[in-house]
């Protein structure tokens, strides 16, 4: 066999050894993004893949404490919209800016290559220049800050004393 294939393989078992013992540890992985293992991007679930090969190196490192910071920054993320879950079949998660979206009301997303004009897509977007049109589709949500450079340090405090408290609880009595 190819050695590529076999450390592909190597990868996969180890990244679901991880994603059970997130689980077990009462983690739900479809929101962590520590769980959303990609290769193509430098993000946490990237560098997880690197601390669980034990390829990290210091740049891994320098990374989480840099996402960690940045977690003071999202606490005034949130939806204008409200939408009814239940008549979701397809979603798709991308980032948007102003460029992407239509006068129509419409987005073309630069990388799938299509637009939101098709009803049978749900589209989750996250503004990545704080920019939602007025005039929107009704299958189109975008989440951006109430402020485009906010930041609080209680919110940062108050997630790292829920992530410390929910793991010291979890650990001595479970």
């Amino acid at each position: 066999m190819n050695i590529h294939f076999i450390n592909q393989l190597k990868i996969i078992k180890l990244a679901n050894e991880y994603l059970k013992q997130c689980k077990k540890n009462g983690i739900d992985i479809s929101l962590s993004p520590k769980c959303f293992m990609t290769t193509w991007a430098q993000t946490p679930g990237y560098f997880t893949i690197k601390f669980l090969t034990a390829s990290a190196n210091i740049k891994s490192i320098i990374f989480f404490i840099k996402d960690l910071f940045f977690i003071g920054f999202h606490h005034d993320l949130f939806c204008k919209n409200k939408i009814k879950t239940d008549k979701i079949d397809n979603l798709i998660v991308s980032y948007c800016t102003k460029k992407n979206f239509r006068k129509d009301g419409s987005f073309f997303d630069d990388y799938f290559k299509i637009s939101s004009k098709d009803n049978n897509l749900f589209w989750f977007l996250i503004s990545l220049d704080n920019f939602e049109p007025l005039n929107i589709n009704k299958n189109i949500l975008v989440v951006k800050k109430k402020k485009i450079s906010s930041y609080n340090f209680f919110f940062l405090i108050k997630k790292i004393f829920l992530f410390f408290f929910k793991n010291f609880f979890f650990f001595f009595f479970f």
